[in-house]
């Protein structure tokens, strides 16, 4: 069975959510199932737009971290639901 790529915003979400409770980076790498060279990649762009912050040894999500992941979140099912619908237009009728 194809493994589908995740987009950008699953590998966003996946990383906003292991963050939550605040996790060092070999844990948020793991839970993420991300190589190391891309995790760096996304959390220096979630530091930069202070969606996440370093303290210490551990990420956390920050207030505006939460509010996107709200706002991903609800995308996910949005998107989840045109799929469905798409996919029985595909059905012969």
């Amino acid at each position: 069975m194809e493994r589908k790529k995740r987009s950008s915003y699953d590998i966003i979400y996946d990383i906003l959510v292991t963050c939550k409770p605040g996790v060092k980076k070999t844990r948020l790498m793991y839970n993420a199932n991300l190589s190391f060279e891309v995790l760096k990649k996304y959390v220096d762009v979630l530091v930069e737009k202070q969606l996440i912050l370093k303290k210490d040894d551990k990420f956390f999500v920050t207030e505006k971290g939460m509010k996107f992941l709200d706002i991903l979140r609800t995308f996910r099912e949005k998107k989840k639901e045109l799929d469905e619908i798409s996919s029985k237009l595909k059905e012969p009728i």
